[in-house]
């Protein structure tokens, strides 16, 4: 039942190295082609990061460059990622990439892999680097994947950025009712406040 894969399903940040068949990496690429978008226009791209070396090297960019508070971003490291471009900042294409993006993370969750959502990067920077033009921002990244099921945060890991040394932590793989880690998440608003009836 799809309400009990929301209700188990949490952020991975720590991910195994397991590849995913290209059976389950095309259903999650149908279902997101497949979802409902407004007016029926998609007005904005989809990219695949795999393996390749392009794939890689954007990867190990995204996880060194998004340190916010010495934390690095674990969910950077899944062996699939789709990233989602817009252009010119559209508001109906950036509400049919919402979608789409539920969509696909579903049909993965669906299949027995796990997933991160997340915007955790420069939507100008990636985009460019994706050979967009200078009209698209890549305004969410849908990681995918296998979860490690260790989760202890990992410390202290030495990158380079910004041309010095820093010292950092990668959080471990939160539950959605996990507040403490995540400084946004002590917003969160209970279920009664958030549905409102009219």
């Amino acid at each position: 039942m799809i309400l009990d894969l929301i209700k188990n399903r949490y952020t991975t940040k720590h991910w195994l190295d397991k590849p995913i068949k290209n059976k389950k990496i095309e259903n999650i690429l149908e279902a997101a082609y497949l979802s409902p978008k407004k007016s029926g226009e998609e007005l904005f791209l989809i990219h695949v990061l795999q393996d390749s070396k392009k794939s890689q090297d954007l990867r190990s960019w995204m996880y060194n460059s998004t340190v916010k508070g010495g934390i690095y971003q674990g969910q950077f490291h899944s062996p699939l990622i789709l990233t989602f471009s817009v252009e010119n900042n559209n508001r109906i294409a950036k509400m049919n990439l919402g979608v789409c993006a539920a969509f696909a993370l579903l049909c993965a969750e669906d299949m027995g892999l796990n997933t991160s959502l997340t915007c955790c990067h420069d939507r100008n920077i990636l985009a460019k680097k994706l050979n967009l033009s200078n009209s698209y921002q890549t305004d969410l990244c849908l990681c995918i994947g296998y979860a490690k099921k260790d989760n202890k945060i990992i410390e202290e890991i030495p990158s380079s950025y910004y041309r010095i040394v820093q010292l950092g932590r990668d959080l471990k793989n939160i539950d959605p009712s996990y507040k403490k880690e995540h400084p946004k998440r002590l917003n969160y608003k209970n279920k009664t406040d958030f549905i409102q009836y009219v």
